[in-house]
């Protein structure tokens, strides 16, 4: 498939990305960017995706917008897969890496970039005199360290290279399917997550939104959908979902980046509480 051809599944799939129920991703990271439920001028909220947690504690960057010169938010004008686009393309939001993401201006646009951790608003000049962008790089336990950065440009290249590699596989199908082939694939590859536990592992997880494991039945499915346009990765699914056999030969419902889920035993606690109240033996199953 040619370059143009990715460019173009890639653009199909952007019409569906709203930042509401299909946030800006990137395959294998765990950061997502969403409208912020109180703002739809410009104002995004960035949260991490984590196994067996909500959204709503996994918040790392809230309040989350750029101010033009006037200051006024500029609002969100367009989502492709590798950028939100601010103001018509005076500003935009780009990865930096899986760990890390950036706001920057256009040339020749001065702005100030907003956020707050959970400290209170902070808020940054870029443009002009300061360099054109900011970046927010994510930490495994959430705290975000911040820089400025003349690289805005280039990691927006090489998002956009990381989504047309991924594009560059979907499966070219009837003329009237293609679009929503192409959202589907990039379902596909945004919910790509890395097990770091398990080295270079990567799982295809039915949602970066509550479901952030290797599901057991999904896996299989998932993987007859992958096969199409990457069979390397398809098999891996397959491989993570066969490698923890247990005595008997069962197999886990989950694999995750904390470990399995092979039994009640293995759920979380606040879980195994609520079967608790709710008069379950199986909560307990080791329980006379």
């Amino acid at each position: 498939m040619s370059g143009a051809d990715a460019a173009a599944l890639a653009d199909l799939a952007g019409e569906h990305l709203d930042l509401v129920r299909a946030p800006f991703t990137l395959p294998r990271s765990r950061l997502m960017a969403f409208r912020s439920a109180d703002g739809a001028d410009g104002t995004l909220r960035v949260h991490t995706s984590e196994y067996e947690r909500s959204l709503e504690e996994c918040i790392v960057l809230d309040a989350l917008r750029v101010r033009g010169s006037d200051g006024e938010v500029l609002p969100v004008t367009r989502v492709r897969p590798h950028e939100i686009v601010l103001g018509d393309g005076a500003a935009g939001v780009t990865f930096a890496g899986t760990g890390a993401l950036a706001v920057g201006v256009a040339t020749g646009v001065e702005a100030s970039v907003e956020w707050d951790t959970g400290e209170g608003l902070q808020s940054l000049r870029v443009g002009g005199r300061h360099a054109a962008s900011v970046v927010f790089d994510v930490d495994a336990d959430r705290t975000v360290e911040f820089a400025r950065s003349a690289e805005y440009a280039s990691l927006r290249s090489a998002t956009e290279a990381t989504w047309l590699d991924w594009f560059g596989r979907c499966p070219t199908v009837r003329d009237d399917l293609q679009a929503m082939t192409a959202f589907c694939w990039w379902v596909l590859g945004a919910n790509i997550v890395e097990l770091p536990q398990l080295g270079e592992a990567r799982a295809v997880v039915p949602s970066k939104i509550g479901y952030v494991g290797l599901w057991q039945w999904d896996a299989y499915f998932i993987a007859v959908g992958l096969r199409h346009g990457d069979p390397a990765l398809a098999r891996e699914q397959l491989d993570l979902a066969l490698r923890f056999p247990t005595a008997d030969g069962q197999l886990p419902d989950v694999v995750h980046e904390l470990g399995v889920l092979a039994s009640s035993d293995d759920l979380p606690a606040s879980d195994r509480e609520t079967l608790r109240r709710a008069g379950s033996a199986v909560a307990d199953p080791a329980a006379p």
